[in-house]
């Protein structure tokens, strides 16, 4: 029995590794994400790619004019190029015209909103993204873990199937991730009077002093310094006076209420 239950605790060890693998790769992006001030550099890089897959979609058919409102609706970059250069320059050639294109319409978008701006949006878009994306992925992953015991039936591994159709699906994850992280930074503009959000509550600093009456005891002089964050000195402003307690009634006093009972028996029970 215990080596039965160690087997299946096993089992299930190695679908949750599966599970972490992915969870590591997210959340490492993710904290890149938080931790960086610009990832100007990372959009760019899945530029490329991006440009990668139109080219693939496009160029075998000759379809320049394809390629360019593709890429003016997805990135709002123009391609100007000849039908001739088109073919002449290649699959590779076409690559690079696309990614200079992105890269020239991006900085024009940085000098108009600022270098600040830009930063905020590319980190804004990339988190909101891969928050999204993730927990999608995570409820296909459930629903194929569920099912997947039932590749049993054809003579077939379901940790192998599970292993499998999991990286397919990690794959296609990313790939939806960066090709959405690169058509929203780029077709992301504020309104003109719209402050993009930030993480975390902002609240304005207010005017706080820092005091310890009984400090002077010990060698200091009470700190009258303003601190940001707190509020106006009350010390000196109708500082709260300790209550007086009066006579301590004994249990077989006569309760102080006037009845004439003895407080154990009165108010003291």
């Amino acid at each position: 029995m215990e080596e039965n239950n160690f087997g299946i605790r096993k089992r299930l060890l190695e679908y949750d590794n599966v599970m972490n693998q992915q969870r590591e790769v997210i959340y490492t992006r993710r904290r890149k994400a938080l931790l960086a001030t610009r990832l100007k550099d990372d959009v760019l890089d899945m530029v490329y790619e991006y440009a990668g897959k139109l080219v693939g979609q496009f160029y075998d058919n000759g379809d320049l004019e394809g390629l360019r409102n593709e890429l003016r609706a997805q990135l709002l970059a123009d391609l100007q190029m000849t039908p001739q250069r088109f073919q002449d320059i290649g699959p590779d050639g076409v690559r690079d015209e696309i990614v200079n294109a992105a890269a020239e319409f991006y900085k024009r978008k940085e000098e108009r909103l600022g270098t600040e701006i830009m930063g905020r949006i590319e980190k804004m878009v990339v988190l909101q993204v891969i928050d999204e994306k993730w927990k999608d992925h995570l409820r296909e992953m459930d629903d194929l873990k569920e099912g997947i015991h039932l590749r049993a039936y054809g003579q077939k591994d379901p940790l192998v199937e599970y292993k499998t159709e999991g990286f397919r699906m990690f794959m296609e994850l990313v790939d939806q991730v960066d090709t959405e992280i690169v058509t929203s930074v780029f077709k992301l503009f504020p309104a003109p009077s719209q402050e993009l959000p930030m993480r975390g509550p902002q609240r304005p600093p207010v005017n706080m002093y820092a005091t310890h009456d009984a400090s002077a005891g010990m060698g200091f002089q009470p700190n009258r310094e303003a601190v940001p964050g707190a509020a106006p000195d009350p010390a000196h402003a109708g500082k709260p006076q300790p209550v007086r307690v009066g006579d301590k009634v004994g249990r077989n006093d006569p309760c102080p209420c006037g009845s004439g009972k003895k407080y154990k028996q009165c108010h003291g029970k």
